[in-house]
């Protein structure tokens, strides 16, 4: 399996990885909605300000994907990511088609894809001029795709 330079990812092991269970903080038990989106909203404001500065790399972008998966973890979620040893085993690109049940895919995949393939995202042409989060989605060169009639389907 190839590696990417710089990407930094949870520690597979055959393929995959799991949540360790482990105790999580009397807030984290209280208040884990709270306590989650507080800090996410610090990531994305710190990744932003380095991509608005032209500042984040490849490197960046899987560093952070990693501390939003182990916030997840610190809240109580359990995460089990299985058959990576399958995508990274494939000579050329491959194509990844999630569900879009939130936008937290966005922010966890770059870390379990980003080790093993470059990563890109086809998005909405409204997400590249959101304010703060624009400036992490333009960092990443996206696809970006729009609709000249969006009443049309």
């Amino acid at each position: 399996m190839g590696r990417w330079a710089g990407a930094v990812s949870p520690a597979f092991v055959d393929g995959a990885y799991r949540t360790v269970p482990g105790d999580r903080s009397v807030f984290a038990r209280l208040f884990p909605g709270l306590g989650f989106y507080t800090w996410f909203m610090y990531f994305v404001c710190k990744g932003s300000e380095s991509a608005r500065r032209g500042h984040y790399s490849d490197t960046d972008w899987s560093q952070n994907s990693l501390e939003v998966l182990h916030a997840l973890e610190n809240f109580g979620v359990q995460i089990e990511i299985t058959g990576t040893d399958h995508f990274g085993r494939l000579a050329g690109p491959c194509v990844f088609i999630g569900n879009h049940m939130s936008t937290l895919e966005a922010f966890v995949l770059p870390t379990i894809i980003q080790p093993l393939k470059r990563v890109s995202f086809v998005v909405k042409k409204s997400l590249v001029e959101y304010p703060i989060f624009g400036h992490l989605m333009r960092s990443r060169n996206p696809i970006v795709v729009g609709r000249t009639n969006p009443a049309r389907i």
